[in-house]
């Protein structure tokens, strides 16, 4: 009995001597798979400890399509090439603005309808016959141009640069000077009903009015973010007439541009 008691009051004394109990063994920490996402390299030279959080421009990596409204403001130089009647063929340069309103309709593929303004100097411009004196075919002034249209719009979203394509029709409204001849604006119609660029006959009272074009036209262009939701790019476009598409570039425009997503 004695020896019994003795062995349990040194049990105490036995476990304390041996330590705490043995525990599993941890499994060895997992490597990561990605450099970026292992734990920084303690500083030399016993420097301060510095964050591992990254700090990146994150700005610029989907930004641009996750917004899904755009507002684009581009001066442009435009030029036409077109038959004017009683003018040579020849470049009519000129320059303008141009506005879009963009929609993302499904990612890469946006909406687009927008307006531009262009303006183009003329000059007076004559013919001579055989033994005859010089007599004017065209008046000097302004040409003024005003487009309206809708576009389909493809985005290649590449984070900072966005190359853009653009196909759509629409109409040009073109006003040119007075008439001198028959034919332009204000004069009489031309046998059979015809009328200069942009212009219609009247058959009531005989007389050339302004009218509108259908037109297609494709374009490009080029942006490259600023920040989250500025853009800055150059852009082109290329007109035909829609009833002749294969005749082009009857008008073109090219110019810088600045845009704003919401």
């Amino acid at each position: 009995m004695r020896a019994t008691l003795a062995l349990w009051a040194l049990a105490p004394a036995a476990a304390a001597a041996a330590g705490p109990p043995l525990r599993p063994a941890a499994p060895p920490p997992s490597r990561p798979s990605d450099p970026d996402d292992a734990p920084m390299l303690p500083p030399p030279g016993g420097q301060p400890r510095g964050s591992d959080l990254r700090r990146g421009d994150t700005w610029s990596r989907g930004f641009s399509s996750r917004r899904r409204v755009a507002l684009s403001l581009a001066p442009v130089f435009a030029s036409y090439r077109m038959a004017f009647l009683g003018r040579p063929l020849q470049p009519i340069r000129g320059g303008g603005v141009v506005a879009d309103v963009d929609v993302l309709l499904r990612a890469p593929v946006w909406v687009r309808a927008g307006a531009a303004y262009t303006a183009h100097a003329l000059f007076d411009e004559f013919t001579q016959a055989e033994g005859e004196a010089p007599s004017a075919s065209a008046r000097r002034g302004t040409l003024h141009t005003l487009d309206v249209y809708g576009a389909v719009v493809f985005a290649m979203d590449l984070g900072r640069v966005r190359p853009v394509l653009e196909a759509g029709l629409g109409g040009l409204m073109v006003r040119t000077p007075r008439a001198v001849q028959d034919g332009q604006l204000g004069g009489a119609c031309l046998d059979g009903g015809g009328c200069d660029v942009g212009l219609v006959c009247a058959t009531e009272q005989n007389v050339c009015r302004q009218g509108m074009i259908p037109r297609v036209h494709a374009g490009a262009a080029f942006e490259v973010m600023l920040r989250d939701r500025w853009s800055v790019g150059v852009m082109i476009r290329y007109y035909a007439l829609l009833l002749a598409p294969t005749v082009f570039p009857v008008y073109l425009q090219t110019g810088l541009r600045a845009t704003l997503r919401f």
